[in-house]
């Protein structure tokens, strides 16, 4: 049970209660009620247990959206905490596409609310792996180049970086099937 933050009957019995974290421990945790246990007992045993709800000391929230949904999501969430007690917040970007600076964006977003930002991620690759479920095949029936060329034709470039990014692709894997200097036949290295 150590790994189960959560308040539960153990076995849906009544009398062996697991009360769970006292506080949230991770941003997974951020809307369960915490709670302990008061037992009562008589001179027969168990006579009830009561649950009593654990305020909330410390304000956590986690958000997930777009770039351009992030500024209400972030609003909304705000609204929890205060500049004595901000909101620890969990950021996660749903964005298949290129975002240079990302946590400096969605920082500039949480300056003037209170919260403070803890972790910023990007929730990507729905767009990867579904290109190949989408054509019916498994990524080991194409070739890493296709699997490149379809990957950034999901992006908005520019003609030239494009063209720039497959150029250095096609560089990175001349280089990785040359042979290396100083290595066998078997890529071992030669011996004097």
């Amino acid at each position: 049970l150590g790994h189960i933050h959560q308040p539960q009957k153990v076995g849906g019995l009544e009398h062996i209660r697991y009360s769970g974290s006292p506080i949230a421990l991770s941003f997974d945790e951020a809307r369960q009620s915490k709670q302990m246990l008061l037992v009562d007992l008589g001179p027969e045993g168990l006579q009830a247990v009561t649950p009593l709800p654990v305020p909330c000391f410390q304000p956590m929230a986690s958000v997930a959206g777009s770039l351009a949904a992030l500024p209400d999501l972030m609003r909304a969430t705000a609204q929890a905490g205060s500049p004595a007690r901000p909101v620890w917040l969990e950021v996660v970007v749903e964005q298949d596409d290129y975002l240079p600076q990302l946590t400096d964006r969605v920082q500039a977003l949480a300056d003037e609310l209170p919260v403070e930002l803890l972790r910023v991620r990007r929730q990507r690759g729905r767009a990867v792996a579904g290109m190949a479920a989408a054509a019916g095949e498994s990524l080991h029936e194409i070739s890493p180049a296709d699997v490149f060329e379809r990957r950034l034709a999901l992006e908005t470039l520019e003609p030239g970086l494009a063209q720039a990014l497959t150029r250095r692709y096609q560089e990175v894997v001349a280089g990785l099937d040359a042979p290396q200097p100083g290595a066998g036949e078997h890529g071992e290295e030669a011996r004097a």
